[in-house]
């Protein structure tokens, strides 16, 4: 029962932190809040391109507020360098695959030229050797005719 009893207390004290905290929190934040509220001087944010001193600047905040933040500024100049650089990165990028591209191109086209060009002159050699082969070929008929067995007189003899 005394471990129990201990451990009771523990948890008491505990709750009694808590709420001690909590009410520390809620007296601070009213009194911020009624210090903020009592006060009625303008906020001093002024613009520091106007050229008018922060005390006498009055602004309202509305819905849109167009005043320059620094660190949106800031924000907005390295994005901007940053999508410029990633801009350029991929249009170079691009620029090379398209010159890789028309380089493959012309390659192909002196490719199947040469091939053109290499079927033409094989097809001219074709009938170059068909021509022979027919002048060769009449050659052959003539002297087979010469040498036919009605055509020679001494083999005419024979045949008869």
């Amino acid at each position: 029962m005394g471990a129990n009893n201990h451990k009771d207390g523990n948890s008491t004290q505990g709750i009694q932190r808590v709420q001690a905290v909590e009410l520390a929190v809620h007296v601070l934040s009213a009194k911020f809040f009624a210090d903020c509220s009592s006060v009625n001087k303008p906020a001093l944010s002024g613009h520091f391109l106007s050229g008018e001193p922060m005390e006498q600047q009055q602004t309202k905040r509305g819905w849109f507020d167009f005043t320059i933040s620094l660190q949106w500024l800031i924000g907005a100049v390295i994005s901007a360098l940053v999508g410029a650089v990633t801009g350029a990165a991929i249009w170079f990028g691009l620029v090379g695959r398209v010159q890789a591209l028309e380089s493959r191109d012309q390659d192909h086209a002196v490719h199947f030229a040469r091939i053109e060009s290499d079927m033409r002159q094989q097809r001219a050699d074709v009938k170059e050797q068909l021509t022979d082969i027919g002048g060769d070929v009449k050659e052959i008929r003539r002297y087979l005719m010469d040498n036919a067995a009605g055509a020679r007189p001494d083999i005419r003899r024979w045949a008869r």
